[in-house]
């Protein structure tokens, strides 16, 4: 998920501003073979066609990306978008060699789309966890050498929650250098009774987003490093919904004597979190714009799953005060991303 600037006018939001939006995209990295060879070999996806199918999405070449994509864009009057892995994160545990090289493969793929896009696009890299040492390496690469906006994490890693001990490593770099991380989930959530009727999609990546925001609160981690911004995607998943069960539940641990490295209170820790509009519901929406605040709502889309113009409809017609819609398609993703500056995209 992704920032974008919206160029066009809707409505009567944008007046004379351009809206920056943090759209989550999950979409084929180009050099079809090779990008499966080395980053869909996670998930088993097999085939030697031009398109891939995965999830239900076909995953398009690159000689289709930027005419496709920019379609799209223009459609929703989104001006710059920031793109990310998403799900196919080069998570190999067993080969430090193989994740390094994928890694390094779509983060170079990410820099040559942003750079042959005249300001269309920034990007949040991706690391290959669980090998930490060589994380911080290509953090920091993607962070210094690439110019990234961010880092993309899934939800766990090879099985593994991201309150690991073994990573907080990398988690120290990244509240040192105060680095926007972004969440999502893997899509393939194990619990039992989710394989039917599309459930893992519906649900299960929103409760993949709800466990890791809430280990990453309960497990101390967001207490002992106050200084990285994490988003959260869907909404937090159901974080807000559960807001009153979270504070209640984590009162009658404390009163019972049961260990919660926690400091504080949960929801202080909550409200420093981001979470993106990919929901695309007015109630829920208000919910998290109530138990968070309006400034740390962020604006997301779901494509290939929705399209850009779909979600930023939805915000639009949430019913919102317009100052609230302003924040959330413009001026929060400019605050968290630092783009004091304003992005001129130029289309060729």
């Amino acid at each position: 998920m992704v920032a974008g600037v919206a160029g066009q006018r809707i409505g009567q939001v944008r007046s004379e501003r351009r809206v920056r939006s943090l759209i989550l995209d999950q979409f084929c990295l180009g050099r079809e073979r090779e990008a499966r060879r080395k980053i869909f070999q996670a998930r088993n996806v097999e085939g030697n066609s031009r398109r891939v199918q995965f999830a239900g999405i076909k995953f398009i070449a690159r000689e289709q990306f930027r005419q496709q994509r920019t379609e799209l864009l223009d459609e929703a009057g989104i001006e710059t978008q920031v793109i990310c892995v998403g799900a196919e994160q080069p998570y190999f545990p067993d080969s430090a060699e193989r994740a390094r090289e994928a890694a390094r493969f779509a983060n170079d793929f990410y820099k040559e789309t942003v750079e042959k896009n005249g300001g269309r696009y920034l990007a949040f890299g991706c690391v290959p966890l669980p090998h930490v040492e060589d994380s911080l390496a290509e953090a920091e690469r993607c962070l210094d050498e690439l110019d990234f906006a961010g880092i993309n994490l899934a939800c766990s890693v090879a099985g593994q929650p991201l309150d690991t001990p073994a990573f907080e490593p990398f988690w120290e770099e990244m509240d040192r250098r105060g680095a926007v991380v972004f969440l999502h989930p893997n899509m393939h959530c194990d619990a039992p009774m989710m394989g039917d009727y599309g459930l893992e999609g519906t649900a299960g990546g929103c409760i993949e987003d709800t466990i890791a925001g809430l280990r990453i609160m309960y497990s101390g981690l967001a207490s002992r490093l106050t200084n990285f911004k994490l988003i959260i995607p869907h909404l937090g998943g159901t974080i807000p919904f559960l807001w009153q069960r979270i504070e209640d539940a984590t009162k009658r641990r404390r009163a019972a004597g049961l260990d919660i490295p926690l400091e504080g209170s949960p929801l202080d820790v909550l409200r420093r979190f981001y979470y993106d509009t990919v929901n695309n519901g007015a109630n829920a929406l208000q919910c998290t714009i109530d138990a968070v605040g309006v400034d740390h709502v962020v604006f997301g889309t779901d494509y290939p799953y929705l399209t850009h113009k779909e979600c930023v409809d939805s915000v639009l017609n949430s019913g919102i005060p317009q100052d609230h819609i302003r924040a959330i398609l413009d001026e929060n993703a400019e605050r968290l991303l630092q783009l004091e500056r304003s992005l001129q995209w130029q289309p060729s």
